[in-house]
């Protein structure tokens, strides 16, 4: 009969148990949450919620003995520094196991292993983010008729500042329409000087074209008139 062993051996040596279960702490720490089984979920949230609890008596025995577990000195500076006092007021119950369904392939019960997060209040003392959010719904469904007619009446009062907004945009409609009616009469007289100057333009250009033709039909009638044959004394003495 297993009487006074709790400890699931995991089809595991003890060795190979320790040292599995001090990377598992380890990375729990560093990354604050770690998916895996749910037997060894189990199995290590006992072990580092112990390892919380020893934490939050910061002396240099207890460091010594979690440096002996963990052999990571940055590690353990966090779980000094950041995450006992966290819980400093919080008897237990540091860790959550949410279940995550079956792995693929074995069929292996996932959970993932997460610290909860915890806040203080004025006072110093912590209480649970979950239970804040619990409260904070009571309030909202507590508050009487009057504190709703309050918030109507404000809402109502920053209405009228919306219909000002709206105004505003129709006073510049009207400018930008006034000022688009000026601009096609400005538009218009420049069109109209740009395309006389051009008129005139094609005009001289044309006029110079037609003068070089007649001057070039001319050399060229000039060049194709028949000479007169001259004539010889030799013929003429004969």
């Amino acid at each position: 009969m297993r009487h006074l062993k709790k400890k699931r051996k995991l089809g595991k040596n003890r060795e190979h148990r320790d040292a599995m279960f001090q990377n598992m702490v380890t990375s729990l720490f560093e990354y604050e949450r770690i998916q895996t089984t749910a037997a060894k979920a189990k199995e290590l949230r006992r072990i580092g919620e112990k390892m919380i609890t020893r934490a939050k008596e910061n002396t240099l025995h207890n460091k010594r003995i979690l440096l002996k577990k963990l052999k990571n000195r940055d590690i353990v500076a966090k779980l000094f520094d950041e995450i006992a006092p966290k819980y400093r007021d919080v008897h237990g119950g540091y860790t959550r196991i949410i279940k995550l369904g079956r792995r693929h392939g074995d069929g292996a019960d996932l959970s993932l292993l997460e610290l909860v997060d915890v806040e203080l209040d004025k006072k110093g003392k912590g209480k649970v983010q979950v239970k804040e959010q619990k409260t904070q719904k009571v309030k909202g469904e507590t508050q009487g008729p009057d504190k709703l007619k309050e918030e109507k009446g404000k809402k109502e009062k920053v209405a009228p500042v919306k219909s000002k907004e709206k105004a505003a945009p129709k006073k510049l409609k009207e400018k930008t329409a006034k000022a688009e009616v000026k601009k096609p009469t400005k538009e218009i007289t420049k069109d109209k000087e740009a395309k006389e100057k051009g008129s005139e333009k094609v005009k001289a250009k044309t006029a110079a074209s037609r003068a070089k033709a007649a001057e070039t039909d001319k050399s060229v009638t000039a060049k194709t008139k028949p000479s007169k044959p001259k004539s010889t004394k030799k013929d003429s003495g004969t």
